[in-house]
């Protein structure tokens, strides 16, 4: 698929002032190119009413300026720009308007769609061995002997919050040691 370098207006006045370099994509105000561009692909994406619903849930594009190395008063092409989507766009990875990926997860038989084959095979695995799990009768046990365990937990709380209540400051700073050893050592 052929890449598809979308043109902008040239003469805005803005060519002297073109980047230098990259900016942090994530904390910066962004060059008027970039928001012409962006401009456009709203545009384009306006006239696809067959991604209508899909773009209405959200989606993720991406512009990239691109300039020749000599801009046109010196000689060489035309500013433009690159537009992507991220992920899957009706399905497909692929539209004409778009960069293409740089590796189709999408394409039958290529090594993400066997190792997914794979990966979905062992999770089911790992789900019918939880559900034996589930159901057998060391698992039941083991449940009913936590259960015991958390209720005995419980009233030992409880009943060391009854003695700090009744207890005078005296009695409590004697007795308080031994409850703080028997709530982190108690067993079912």
């Amino acid at each position: 698929m052929a890449v598809t370098i979308h043109p902008l207006p040239f003469g805005g006045g803005w060519e002297e002032a073109l980047p230098e370099r990259f900016t942090y994509p994530f904390c910066y105000q962004p060059h008027p190119l970039c928001v012409m561009a962006a401009q456009e692909v709203q545009a384009y994406l306006k006239t696809q009413s067959q991604w209508a619903a899909e773009l209405k849930e959200g989606k993720m594009f991406g512009v990239l300026i691109v300039a020749p190395l000599r801009l046109p008063p010196l000689g060489g092409g035309h500013l433009g720009f690159l537009a992507a989507f991220s992920g899957t766009l009706d399905g497909k990875t692929c539209h004409p308007y778009f960069v293409p990926p740089v590796f189709d997860l999408m394409e039958p038989g290529c090594h993400f769609q066997e190792e997914q084959k794979r990966i979905t095979a062992i999770n089911g695995h790992i789900s019918s061995l939880q559900a034996e799990i589930k159901e057998s009768p060391l698992h039941q046990q083991m449940q009913k002997e936590l259960d015991a365990y958390r209720m005995e937990m419980q009233r030992k709380k409880e009943e060391r919050h009854r003695l700090r209540a009744e207890l005078s400051a005296e009695e409590l700073a004697t007795m308080e040691p031994e409850m703080i050893r028997a709530a982190g050592t108690a067993r079912p």
